[in-house]
């Protein structure tokens, strides 16, 4: 979910540590390196992964009988606390909003729909605010959290919601990305986008899985590694658990407010 280019190198060495630690829980034939495939629906729907991580609100809807959650990472991003994470509400700097209903009227951003943190969250915060009615004067879709926040850098849109994991890579690694742009807030709270394995994955390939990261996780000498990644540790939570994820769509369609507008 989060292989930010300047921070590969660390990512493909958690690989490597979590590859070395699934053989020795008895996993054959491990990959050496991460499969990179920009068709991640494809790859997330192939009954012959081994382990990937996804987005919450994935899970509990578009791939509901095609995966299931092995562990879920703790980031140590600002807006992250234990496994939860929340979404950056990103606006254009020059714009007076002091709080969420000051922008009415104004361009929405999105990264996908099908994403939690760039859009279920999202619509989420507005719904409450909406009454049933268009809010915004024009809602765009990016293709990405960091096409969003350069079109609110930009000034093409006025308000945008990013993963606070990715915002903090950013503010990390391209913190003149940021310009243009300032935190309103942050989205409430849901669990992070889990590590997860084929819902065919037998309970013994399961507990290889959590094995394996969870004796990652507790290296010291990986310290660093996961520092560079922003990972803090691990909780292992059922797929019912992150129905709390799509309890956030529920809400909105209630409030008849099943699309960000």
């Amino acid at each position: 979910m989060y292989d930010f280019p300047e921070a590969r190198a660390a990512t493909d060495a958690w690989w490597t540590a979590l590859a070395r630690r699934f053989e020795r829980e008895g996993i054959d034939e491990v990959p050496r390196s991460l499969l990179r495939r920009d068709d991640l629906i494809e790859q997330w729907s192939d009954p012959a992964l081994l382990i990937s991580q996804t987005c919450g609100y994935l899970l509990c809807n578009q791939l509901r009988t095609a995966l299931q959650p092995v562990a879920t990472p703790h980031y140590t991003a600002p807006g992250c606390s234990g496994p939860n994470y929340a979404s950056v509400i990103v606006v254009r700097d020059t714009h007076p909003a002091g709080e969420l209903k000051d922008l009415r009227g104004g361009v929405a951003v999105y990264s996908r729909s099908y994403s939690h943190a760039g859009y279920n969250a999202f619509r989420g915060i507005i719904a409450p605010l909406a009454g049933g009615k268009p809010f915004f004067s024009k809602v765009i879709g990016s293709g990405s959290h960091l096409d969003s926040i350069g079109l609110i850098a930009t000034g093409v849109g006025d308000i945008a919601t990013v993963c606070c994991v990715i915002h903090a890579f950013v503010s990390r690694w391209r913190p003149e990305a940021l310009a243009g742009t300032r935190v309103l807030g942050y989205t409430p709270l849901a669990l992070a986008p889990p590590y997860v394995a084929p819902i065919g994955a037998t309970p013994i390939r399961m507990a290889q899985l959590r094995a394996g990261l969870s004796a990652a996780m507790a290296d010291p000498e990986l310290a660093s590694v996961r520092d560079a990644i922003f990972l803090g540790g691990l909780s292992v939570f059922d797929s019912i658990d992150y129905d709390r994820t799509a309890a956030v769509e529920r809400t909105a369609i209630a409030m008849n407010y099943p699309e960000l507008k």
